[in-house]
């Protein structure tokens, strides 16, 4: 399996742009979500991967996935890149991993093209599970992979490592490796080889700032680590 994309709220499109512009990134233009609630710009990486940079239209958000993680800036999901999801998403629930039914989605670019995909999104939010993707239009049309597209000044390739924070590792290892097969174990962390990434969760020690977030905001993606001659590491606003 391999990491789709990892997904970073930003309160402001404009200002986030221009922050990730100044950290060395090239920013291509994304679009309007099909509910009409969100919009993106994307970071993508030669490696195929991609940072969506996201942010909310409004104050209203009504009950969209991610409307808990308003106010916490910075990594709140990621995405795994699925073939053939219709065969794939059956498996998930025979093996009593909490997901959702497959949904429909899609967003317009700038230029008036329509993208389309297929997900389906985990139920249970204390385990930092992935959502999982499939394209309907061309994965090109979603994600611009030309040379200006691709090359950064920073020289980031792509994800090297999505890092989760959940509230109970013991539990969310075994829903893991459910998916990723066994887990390599270290210290306070069960890690996760995919394609071309790899995949950390971690219970936060007591007491510490990722600690308090976690008890906050619930589980998800800690940090997003981004492929480079030096690693950048991508952080939620707080920390």
């Amino acid at each position: 399996m391999k990491i789709d994309h990892g997904v970073q709220l930003v309160e402001d499109m404009e200002n986030a742009i221009v922050a990730w512009k100044d950290m060395g990134f090239t920013v291509s233009p994304g679009g309007i979500h099909a509910d009409g609630l969100t919009h993106n710009a994307l970071v993508t990486f030669r490696d195929g991967s991609y940072i969506e940079l996201l942010a909310f239209r409004s104050k209203d958000v009504g009950q969209h996935r991610w409307a808990r993680y308003r106010g916490f800036w910075g990594p709140i999901d990621y995405a795994i890149s699925i073939p053939d999801l219709s065969t794939f998403a059956p498996h998930l629930k025979t093996k009593g991993l909490p997901y959702s039914d497959m949904s429909n989605g899609g967003r317009t670019r700038p230029d008036g093209i329509e993208l389309k995909w297929r997900s389906v999104f985990a139920t249970d939010q204390t385990l930092g599970l992935p959502f999982f993707i499939e394209d309907v239009t061309d994965r090109s049309l979603r994600v611009p992979m030309h040379t200006d597209s691709v090359l950064h000044p920073n020289a980031a390739t792509g994800i090297a490592d999505v890092h989760v924070a959940v509230p109970d590792l013991n539990l969310a290892t075994g829903h893991f490796e459910l998916l990723f097969g066994e887990a390599h174990i270290s210290s306070n962390t069960s890690s996760f080889k995919l394609d071309g990434s790899t995949l950390t969760i971690s219970q936060p020690i007591a007491n510490t700032p990722e600690a308090a977030l976690v008890a906050r905001r619930g589980a998800g993606p800690i940090t997003f680590t981004i492929a480079a001659p030096t690693l950048i590491v991508i952080k939620p606003a707080s920390l």
